[in-house]
């Protein structure tokens, strides 16, 4: 089974990296916006 492992590992970690990437961008967000928001409904958006 010979397929192309630089295209494999690409297909593979671009959606662990957007993942990453979101998830940092949600947490910064989510930091900046805990003085002026109650904690309680932040895993409904």
């Amino acid at each position: 089974m010979m397929f192309n492992f630089p295209i494999f590992v690409e297909v593979l970690l671009m959606p662990l990296l957007d993942l990453g990437v979101f998830v940092v961008y949600k947490r910064s967000k989510r930091k900046k916006r805990m003085f002026h928001a109650p904690a309680t409904h932040q895993l409904t958006s």
